[in-house]
């Protein structure tokens, strides 16, 4: 039989585990809505009122995601493929170099953060797929134009980490990644149509 205090402390580390579990999953929660079929189509990732949006450093491996004002060209950054897995997560892909994408990484005793990395084509490294989950996706059908939108409102969120990206700067920050609220104006994405 356990004394009192260690009864005590023995609760007291089941109820704090409980609390840290339940943080886990209701992080990994991106609002239900709608997964976009970007049928091939190279996108822009913007945010706000949608004249900046994601580029990469350059296009090389270890290059850090960040934001910039979107090019009056619209020459498109990213390819978005769906994974093929279940639930429903994508690749996004580096438009200049298919065999780069972005992948959630962390760095030791830092936030994780989003950047370029080869491609695992075994499928086992998570750290490379997103869940997307949007208000308005577009259906099928006739070619969308340059310019036009696939998908807005959209929560991008780690497979791997189960935190969403939020864009809290200026164009030439990083965007973070966090928790996930479906509520935060600075977690919602859309994707657009470039010019290629």
């Amino acid at each position: 039989m356990f004394p009192l205090s260690t009864a005590t402390l023995i609760l007291a580390g089941v109820f704090s585990g409980a609390v840290l579990a339940s943080d886990v999953v209701s992080r990994r929660q991106i609002s239900s809505g709608c997964s976009p079929n970007f049928q091939g189509i190279p996108v822009n990732i913007v945010y706000g009122t949608g004249s900046d949006g994601f580029a990469a450093t350059s296009d090389a491996t270890s290059s850090k995601i960040f934001t910039e004002a979107i090019n009056t060209n619209l020459n498109p950054l990213f390819l978005v493929e769906n994974s093929g897995h279940v639930p429903t997560s994508y690749l996004i892909k580096d438009q200049n170099n298919h065999e780069l994408v972005v992948y959630a990484f962390s760095p030791p005793r830092s936030r994780p953060v989003m950047q370029l990395n080869g491609i695992d084509d075994s499928g086992q490294d998570d750290r490379q797929y997103w869940e997307l989950s949007c208000t308005t996706c577009t259906a099928p059908g006739p070619p969308i134009p340059t310019g036009g939108i696939i998908a807005s409102g959209c929560q991008i969120a780690s497979s791997h980490f189960g935190l969403c990206v939020q864009v809290d700067g200026l164009a030439g920050t990083f965007p973070l990644l966090t928790a996930c609220d479906g509520t935060n104006a600075h977690q919602r994405f859309t994707f657009v149509r470039g010019n290629l």
